[in-house]
């Protein structure tokens, strides 16, 4: 399966988060059913959840065992939401989605908080109460704050901004940024895969460098042209002295 399914959901005017993360998998394993398992585990485990947040977070993490993979936390499956929703673990990011989207189908309204180095779950019109998907609990903003700080150390504050719903997009972009980690330290015959959903992608200029370094290690010269132009400043004297200095 090729990228452009993804890239076009990402442009669509209120992507999915389910069906985007699952067609990252898709791509990501090759696996061209990826999409309806994801689907119909989804509708599965919706279809008996409780439509208040303390019943669906137990439901969730204590009855069918939803919990963050400590033995293995960078381990390829836990950024694949297919597999997530069949092992029944995964990242942070990943574990969140799945409440994100269960918590959808039952009328829960749910969002994803990318703290720096954790995501979390905040609650829609409650600016006090919110998810650790990792732990499978739901916590309070002081619990967010120390958090912030064990990650950050003493002196971090955890702000209104931090606290921002992050976007279908945001989220399959951070997403990637981890399947990138684990693909270029695991499992390098990935790296085609990877670079066809790094390319469905929306245009930011922090994934074009990213992208770059990747097409260049599989010599996809067409890739890195691309990039060049939208990476190099306005100005021929300009864009000189910039590529002499890259």
């Amino acid at each position: 399966m090729s990228g452009s399914t993804l890239a076009e959901e990402l442009a669509g005017p209120a992507p999915r988060l389910d069906r985007a993360l699952l067609l990252v998998s898709a791509v990501i394993s090759d696996r061209d059913d990826a999409s309806d398992v994801g689907e119909t585990l989804l509708t599965e485990l919706a279809s008996a959840a409780p439509d208040d947040l303390p019943g669906l977070v137990e439901y969730l993490f204590g009855i069918h065992g939803f919990h963050g993979d400590v033995d293995d936390y960078h381990a390829l499956d836990n950024s694949l939401f297919d597999r997530v929703l069949e092992r029944r673990r995964g990242m942070p990011i990943t574990l969140a989605s799945v409440l994100i989207c269960v918590g959808q189908r039952v009328g829960i309204e749910l969002h994803g908080i990318g703290l720096p180095g954790h995501f979390m779950v905040g609650v829609a019109g409650d600016g006090d109460q919110f998810v650790d998907p990792f732990a499978g609990a739901i916590v309070g903003r002081a619990a967010v704050a120390d958090r912030l700080r064990s990650m950050l150390g003493p002196g971090a504050e955890l702000t209104d901004d931090l606290l921002q719903p992050v976007d279908t997009v945001l989220t399959v972009r951070r997403v990637c940024n981890n399947l990138t980690n684990t693909v270029l330290t695991r499992d390098r015959s990935r790296l085609d895969r990877l670079l066809d959903v790094r390319l469905a992608l929306p245009p930011h200029p922090r994934d074009d460098r990213v992208l770059r370094d990747l097409a260049q290690t599989r010599a996809r010269w067409d890739i890195i042209a691309e990039l060049d132009a939208r990476l190099l400043p306005d100005g021929s004297d300009v864009g000189h002295l910039w590529a002499r200095l890259n």
